[in-house]
């Protein structure tokens, strides 16, 4: 009896015992395991929410496989959410599904669990093992639909019968996606990717119609740089190509839509977190860093912006040592720090440029800053204007509208600030290089009256100092020689342009008084009127690459009066231009035409057995201005065969400087113009004369 006691006694023991061990298994492992989803035979027209019959296991030690986690105890569902969440660390778990399909064939049917950064899909093989049969995630390889479709895994379902389905998830970025458990049929899944391309296309179109507008300020600005070597210009090309890749690695996180960095997901990560720093600061402190080294003479305050710059060099490196150790959540918040932290900093700044905006380069630099600046604050601040329930994609569409519109604002303020400052610097050289012609005629001036001392001198003493007046002539010559020597490369182009004809001036001065001799003064009157409009409209147009084709006509039209009063009926002209062509939106390089012109007149009225005759004729083809200079003197060929070289000696001068002119125009501006000279009795056979054309582009 007493051993029977025991033995009872020792059997209450057993059961506590066993009990107590599975209070302890319930507590490690939670509620019991989730139960298995029975299909229904009929397809559902919406997607069928099975949260409730999904177990997960939080794999926090990161060391099971596949083959270790069929033998785990999975708990109730759990880690599902509707709405984005912080992820502090690596979130690492499994999904399991149990499905049951009571139908008499095999059926086949979507799961999607949401957008996670990493999902690895197992199935049971014939041999009775699980092994990888898909997939997905955002930093996984991969653009279009086809990425995004893998996050669907399909499943089949053997007839009458409970199929087991693993899915392996790795969260390692520090917002992770809303997480689910859905089930889709082929047709329903077909409409919900469509839905998903047509809610974010619109952001889409956003984001390239910035990203365009940025990439022409990048085009403006680095133009700009071409032609002058200005580094702010320089610095607005890259600030744009900065917000460009930014833009874009925001865009590649919705759904279906275009992915500039589909074989590197990870720069997507690198470019959100880092992308503020990378591609805001950092090139928004060195544009003020320059901006303030021009305008300002100040040491310590080009010395704060050489530390902000190396602060800001710092953080990055810092941010991209923690996402490279899988630290995303710290590598933010060193972001946010650095936010709030230069808030106080740039205010300070831009307060201190404001009294100093009258300089239109620092008003337009200001007001950039400024919408640059709200914009970010209102964007980092967009989620505390929206109620708690709709932090969602709709406010994170809300907030990268309201940057990507602030950030086009402030590069084409920028830009203007750019070219102000390029204006200014233009004025100042030019006025630079006038006093310096100034001096120079004053140093001239000095030097030629001390010469004229030194004739009057040598006048006295010729036979003594004859030698002595040689050598200061030639240093007077090469004194001047070398004086004017640095100036000839940058006014040749305007000495090419002002040169006017000698012998033509002699020729208007001679009509002019032969007019006031023969007592003919309104001829005269009339005559000096159109020399001294002739004379003001070279000086004028000397200035000039190019001028409207009215403006050129009005020109060559004086000129052509001024002969004809000289020659009388010796000669006669005529200007045609085509209906097509508007004289006034029509461009042409200034005064190309004069020197043909001039040759015109020249050789039309050398012609033995009629009247001289110019005929200039305007007309386009294809985008190109076709000028005909067309006369019907002697022509060429003859010319030389008389011996008339020597007079024409000027005249070819004038139409070779044109023809460098029309060189020097082609390098400068990108344009084709050509030159062709035809003696049309070569060509055409009894028709004496020449033809001048000129094409002249206007694209």
């Amino acid at each position: 009896m007493k051993y029977f006691i025991f033995q009872q006694g020792k059997l209450h023991l057993l059961c506590v015992l066993a009990i107590f061990c599975l209070l302890g298994k319930a507590v490690a492992v939670g509620t019991l395991q989730a139960d298995t989803f029975v299909l229904s035979q009929s397809q559902p027209d919406t997607a069928i929410d099975i949260r409730s019959y999904t177990a997960t296991f939080n794999d926090s030690s990161r060391g099971y496989s596949i083959e270790k986690i069929v033998h785990q105890y999975f708990l109730s569902p759990r880690n599902f959410h509707d709405l984005p969440w912080i992820n502090s660390h690596v979130h690492d778990f499994w999904l399991r599904i149990s499905i049951f399909n009571p139908g008499v064939q095999r059926d086949d049917i979507y799961w999607y669990v949401g957008y996670p950064d990493h999902a690895y899909f197992y199935s049971l093989q014939p041999d009775g093992s699980y092994r990888l049969a898909a997939s997905a995630g955002l930093m996984e390889k991969g653009s279009g639909w086809n990425k995004w479709n893998r996050f669907a895994f399909l499943l089949h379902l053997p007839a009458n019968t409970t199929s087991v389905f693993y899915l392996h998830i790795i969260n390692i970025y520090d917002i992770e996606n809303p997480l689910y458990s859905r089930l889709y049929a082929a047709d329903t899944w077909n409409q919900f990717a469509e839905q998903q391309n047509l809610l974010y296309a619109p952001i889409s179109r956003w984001v390239f119609f910035i990203t365009g507008l940025l990439f022409i300020i990048g085009v403006l600005a680095l133009i700009g740089y071409g032609k002058t070597r200005e580094p702010m210009y320089g610095l607005i090309g890259l600030f744009s190509l900065a917000m460009i890749l930014y833009f874009f690695a925001k865009l590649a996180a919705y759904p279906y839509q275009f992915s500039l960095f589909a074989s590197l997901p990870v720069l997507q990560y690198v470019f959100d977190i880092s992308g503020p720093l990378l591609c805001f600061y950092l090139p928004f402190a060195a544009f003020s860093k320059n901006l303030v080294s021009i305008y300002f003479s100040s040491k310590w305050i080009i010395k704060s912006f050489q530390f902000a710059l190396l602060l800001i060099v710092l953080f990055i490196g810092a941010q991209w040592i923690f996402m490279f150790t899988g630290h995303y959540r710290a590598a933010r918040i060193l972001y946010i720090l650095f936010f709030y932290a230069s808030l106080t900093p740039i205010v300070v700044f831009l307060w201190w440029l404001h009294p100093r905006r009258k300089n239109k380069a620092i008003k337009y630099f200001l007001l950039g800053a400024w919408i640059l600046f709200l914009t970010s604050i209102l964007s980092f601040h967009a989620g505390l204007l929206l109620p708690a329930n709709q932090i969602s994609y709709g406010m994170q569409m809300f907030s990268f509208k309201i940057l990507m519109v602030g950030s086009v604002c402030a590069l084409v303020s920028f830009l203007l600030s750019a070219a102000y400052h390029e204006r200014r610097v233009q004025t100042e050289t030019i006025i630079r290089q006038q006093k310096s012609i100034q001096e120079m005629s004053r140093q001239i001036q000095k030097l030629s009256t001390d010469l004229q001392q030194l004739e009057q001198i040598s006048a006295d003493k010729k036979h003594q100092l004859e030698s002595v007046t040689k050598e200061l002539n030639e240093l007077r010559r090469m004194k001047l020689e070398a004086e004017y020597q640095l100036k000839l490369n940058e006014l040749e182009l305007k000495a090419i342009r002002a040169q006017m004809n000698p012998h033509f001036i002699f020729n208007c001065l001679n009509s002019i008084q032969l007019f006031i001799m023969q007592k003919h003064d309104e001829l005269a009157q009339e005559y000096l009127s159109d020399f001294s409009l002739l004379i003001r409209q070279t000086l004028e147009m000397s200035r000039l690459n190019f001028v409207s084709l009215e403006e050129e006509i009005q020109y060559l039209q004086t000129y052509l009066r001024l002969e004809k009063m000289r020659f009388e009926e010796r000669m006669d002209y005529e200007i045609r231009i085509d209906p097509e062509i508007d004289p006034d939106r029509t461009e042409i390089p200034t005064m190309l035409l004069q020197p043909y012109v001039e040759n015109a007149v020249k050789h039309g009225i050398n012609h033995p057995r009629h009247k001289g005759r110019i005929i200039i004729h305007f007309e386009e083809k294809e985008d190109v201005l076709v000028c005909n200079v067309e006369d019907n003197g002697i022509g060429i060929k003859r010319t030389r065969e008389m011996g008339m070289d020597n007079f024409r000696k000027h005249l070819m001068a004038g139409m070779e400087l044109s023809k460098m002119r029309a060189e020097w125009i082609n390098k400068i501006f990108h344009t084709e113009i050509r030159i062709e000279i035809i003696d049309k009795e070569e060509k055409l056979g009894d028709v004496s004369g020449t033809l001048v054309r000129i094409w002249v582009p206007q694209t």
